[in-house]
C-alpha cells in the first residue's frame, strides 16, 4: 500500500477484505477469507521487508478494536485503510474504520514506523490525510458536529489547529509541495460536474485555482475518476488523473514553464 522513502519497507493491508467492505479500493478478484470475522487476529497491518519478501503483522484487527474502544464498534465489521510513512519514514499513519448498524465509522492512528506507540490522532472521521512533516499532518476531518474542513495535526499534541482562511470545507485529495509551502488541493464535482484543482498557500490561506476539469456524469461509484494530485519532486508540475475528455487520462501541468 505503501512503501518508505528509502524502498526497503512497505506496509500494506488485506486488499481483498478492504473492497468487501469499500468497494473501489481494494482488489475484486481476491476472496475475501475473513468473511464473517469482525475483528481478526490474523489480519491487519502488514509490514514487508522489500529485500527479504518477509511479511510481518504488525498490529492485528483485533488489537486495535481494543484500543481505546467506541460504542460503535461493538457487533461491527472492522478494516483498514489510506497507510502512509512520515517524510523520513520514521512514522506512519493510517485509517481505522469500521462498519455497524448500516454506519461507516472511521478515525486516525499513528505509530512509529516499526507499528510501536499507536496512538490515537483523532476520533473524528477523516477522509484524506497527507504529512507536512514528520511531526505534522494536514488532513480532512469532520468535528463533534459533524461539519468537515482541512485541520492541522500535530504528533503527541491533542485537538488540532485550523487552516489559515475560512473557505477551506470543501474535501478533497491533498498533497504538500516539496518546500512545504503549499499543497494542491483538488474538489469532487460540483454542480456544474467539474473538479476544481487550486494551490493552497500554508501562510495565508490563500487559494490559487489552477483549473476545473470536467467529470463525466456516467463515471461515478467505483468508476469515478478523481484528480489525485501529486508533484514532481522538483515542484514544477503537478500531474493529475482526469476525464474531461471523455475518457480516463493521465495530465501533467507545468507551474514554470
Amino acid at each position: 500500500y505503501a512503501v518508505d522513502p528509502k524502498g526497503h519497507t512497505a506496509l500494506s493491508l488485506n486488499f481483498a477484505r478492504l473492497q468487501r467492505l469499500r468497494p473501489g479500493y481494494g482488489y475484486a478478484n481476491l476472496e475475501d477469507e475473513t468473511v464473517g470475522q469482525q475483528t481478526p487476529v490474523a489480519d491487519g497491518l502488514w509490514r514487508l521487508d522489500l529485500e527479504s519478501g518477509k511479511s510481518d503483522l504488525v498490529h492485528s484487527l483485533a488489537e486495535l478494536a481494543a484500543l481505546q474502544p467506541q460504542p460503535s464498534m461493538d457487533g461491527a465489521e472492522h478494516y483498514l485503510n489510506h497507510l502512509s510513512f512520515s517524510p523520513s519514514g520514521s512514522r506512519i499513519i493510517f485509517f481505522h474504520l469500521w462498519r455497524g448498524g448500516g454506519a461507516r465509522y472511521s478515525r486516525t492512528l499513528t505509530a512509529n514506523a516499526d507499528g510501536t506507540g499507536v496512538a490515537l490522532l483523532s476520533a473524528n472521521r477523516a477522509s484524506h490525510v497527507c504529512w507536512l512533516g514528520d511531526d505534522e499532518v494536514f488532513a480532512y476531518t469532520t468535528d463533534e458536529h459533524g461539519m468537515g474542513r482541512y485541520r492541522r495535526f500535530r504528533i503527541g499534541d491533542l485537538g488540532f489547529a485550523p487552516v489559515v482562511g475560512e473557505d477551506h470545507t470543501e474535501d478533497g485529495h491533498p498533497m504538500p509541495s516539496p518546500d512545504g509551502k503549499t499543497v494542491v488541493i483538488d474538489t469532487y464535482p460540483d454542480s456544474l460536474s467539474e473538479r476544481r484543482l487550486s494551490l493552497l498557500d500554508l501562510a495565508t490561506g490563500v487559494n490559487l485555482p489552477l483549473g476545473a476539469f470536467f467529470s463525466p456524469p456516467w463515471l461515478t461509484g467505483e468508476r469515478r475518476c478523481d484528480l489525485h494530485p501529486r508533484w514532481n519532486c522538483a515542484g514544477t508540475r503537478i500531474a493529475i488523473d482526469s476525464a474531461h475528455e471523455g475518457r480516463r487520462g493521465l495530465y501533467v501541468l507545468n507551474l514554470h514553464p
